[in-house]
């Protein structure tokens, strides 16, 4: 395979990679604070990124007194990477 077909793949599973919509747990961003309390998830969002999750999840309504801050999620089988936004 030459080199220029390596990168294409590449980039090309990098954008599929960016599109996927997964699952993101919303957390206290303060580590401390969220061991203390259990480390509890204070809900999930399905966003592309952890940007837009730590947003989806800030307009629902999950907040903490720290803050929050996301986590992908592990992908549940029969899901395929698929999640509906």
């Amino acid at each position: 395979m030459h080199c220029a077909q390596m990168e294409w793949r590449l980039m090309e599973t990098t954008l599929k990679q960016l599109n996927t919509v997964r699952r993101w747990g919303i957390y206290h961003a303060e580590r401390e604070f969220a061991r203390e309390m259990g480390d509890p998830c204070l809900g999930v969002v399905n966003a592309q990124n952890k940007h837009e999750a730590e947003i989806k999840a800030w307009h629902s309504g999950f907040s903490g007194p720290t803050g929050i801050w996301a986590h992908p999620l592990p992908e549940t089988p029969g899901r395929h990477g698929k999640v509906k936004p």
